[in-house]
């Protein structure tokens, strides 16, 4: 049954900010929230915070590439499960009207 599945988690955290499911697919986030993120070996964000860091990702870690700054919210079982992102090429002055 749909409805009694989780929705996954992804909620604006500010005007160019968002807390994000890490296991969304970069697909996913890319279309989303118009980004370009890529990875050699993963096809999902908590994958990607891994291949950028270059280890097993801890609570309060922080990726700043590809036009973004992740940062790692929560792990479960040295997994990412919840991360804020945040675009850095955001307008100065606030979202657009």
């Amino acid at each position: 049954n749909e409805l009694s599945k989780p929705r996954p988690i992804f909620q604006s955290a500010g005007p160019y900010a968002w807390l994000v499911d890490a296991n969304i697919s970069l697909e996913e986030i890319n279309r989303k929230l118009r980004l370009d993120l890529q990875a050699e070996t993963s096809d999902r964000l908590a994958g990607w915070i891994t291949e950028h860091l270059g280890y097993v990702p801890k609570q309060d870690d922080v990726v700043e590439t590809q036009g973004v700054r992740v940062r790692v919210m929560q792990t479960i079982r040295l997994r990412v499960t919840l991360a804020h992102v945040e675009k850095l090429d955001a307008p100065r002055g606030g979202p657009p009207a």
